[in-house]
């Protein structure tokens, strides 16, 4: 399954994105770093900043500043990843920042009531916007 993540909200594609991992279907999502966050955008940067400035190198918490492997983190957090079934699903989980030329030709899902147009405020920041502030390259 191809989840085309531009335009919607991250929590709902990475929820539907888990829910189908932990079925057994290999989950492959596209345009991670189109992917919105909701919420202010200032006080959103500065709870992601924090989060980078707590923990040790070596101890974590390991955050990542790529915008699909910021992605796969948030699937990853809805998944029991400590059980072995958990496991098994993230590993059925792939996250690209655009679109591969190999999946470019094929047929994508976009998740039901996950686009950004349905907010009621523009109140949002994007992944690869939030990935760039806080270090990452885009």
């Amino acid at each position: 399954m191809i989840i085309d993540a531009q335009d919607c909200v991250l929590g709902r594609v990475a929820s539907l994105a888990a829910k189908k991992a932990l079925l057994g279907e290999n989950i492959i999502v596209i345009n991670a770093d189109k992917a919105y966050i909701t919420g202010r955008k200032l006080v959103t940067i500065a709870r992601y900043h924090d989060k980078f400035e707590t923990g040790q190198i070596r101890k974590g918490p390991f955050l990542y500043k790529q915008p699909d492997r910021f992605v796969k983190r948030v699937i990853r957090g809805m998944l029991p990843h400590k059980q072995p079934r958990g496991r098994e699903a993230l590993k059925r989980v792939r996250c690209y920042p655009g679109v591969p030329e190999v999946y470019a030709a094929q047929k994508t899902i976009t998740v039901k009531g996950a686009s950004v147009s349905k907010l009621p405020n523009l109140r949002r920041i994007s992944v690869g916007e939030l990935c760039e502030s806080i270090g990452g390259k885009r």
